[in-house]
């Protein structure tokens, strides 16, 4: 059962296009980077290859778990290896948004798809290393990730919180919805979800980066009793 109380905020912040702008490139790099791998070690052609890699990222939220569930035979190690080998020389230091989580009341993780080495490579570079406990990554998730129910709700377990204390801040209206399903809060980040209604239902609120949604998430906090 959660420990802790209702009236503690878990704040959980997606890492990739999220903390960091999507301007910056590395999904790009990244997804470059999944096609190769599975080039290189199933024998398919670039096509197959990326075929592959949209229905896997759609239907199951990433293409590691959709490895996983179709029995492809792969080492995880020697996959994150590849797929993350890429220079984070396109992050730059943020103290505005370091400053600015620290000063955000409650308790703050970074909840990622990806591997925690990917992960704090990013964070360290950013100047963010002192903002979270903990990074929360597709291991710790025992390999069952966003935007599947699940994988929230082993999350709350992992850190002593309850669902209705858990917010996620993300990119991905999938992983919002997924949030939504299993009883957290969710903000929608990024500039293209914010035109039109189609993400309407997608989370709670919606903001075109990062920094607007912890300015929104202090408002809240202000105007609580």
């Amino acid at each position: 059962m959660p420990s802790s109380s209702a009236a503690t905020p878990f704040y959980f912040f997606d890492l990739d296009d999220t903390l960091y702008s999507p301007e910056a490139g590395i999904m790009h790099v990244v997804s470059r980077r999944i096609t190769e791998f599975v080039m290189l070690h199933f024998g398919k052609t670039l096509e197959q290859a990326e075929t592959l890699r949209r229905h896997w990222r759609d239907l199951y939220g990433t293409a590691l778990m959709g490895m996983r569930a179709e029995g492809y035979a792969f080492d995880p190690d020697s996959y994150f290896a590849y797929v993350h080998d890429l220079s984070m020389d396109m992050l730059q230091p943020r103290p505005e948004l370091r400053d600015a989580l620290l000063a955000l009341p409650g308790r703050r993780f970074v909840l990622t798809n990806a591997d925690a080495n990917h992960a704090w490579r990013a964070i360290w570079r950013l100047g963010l290393e002192a903002c979270f406990e903990r990074v929360i990554d597709i291991r710790a998730m025992g390999f069952i990730n966003k935007p599947h129910v699940e994988a929230y709700h082993r999350v709350a377990a992992m850190v002593g919180a309850d669902n209705a204390s858990c917010i996620l801040m993300d990119d991905l209206p999938a992983n919002t919805r997924g949030a939504l399903a299993a009883g957290w809060r969710a903000v929608l980040v990024g500039a293209e979800t914010m035109i039109g209604d189609g993400h309407a239902t997608a989370a709670t609120f919606r903001v075109a980066n990062v920094d607007e949604a912890i300015l929104h998430l202090r408002e809240a906090t202000t105007r609580a009793p």
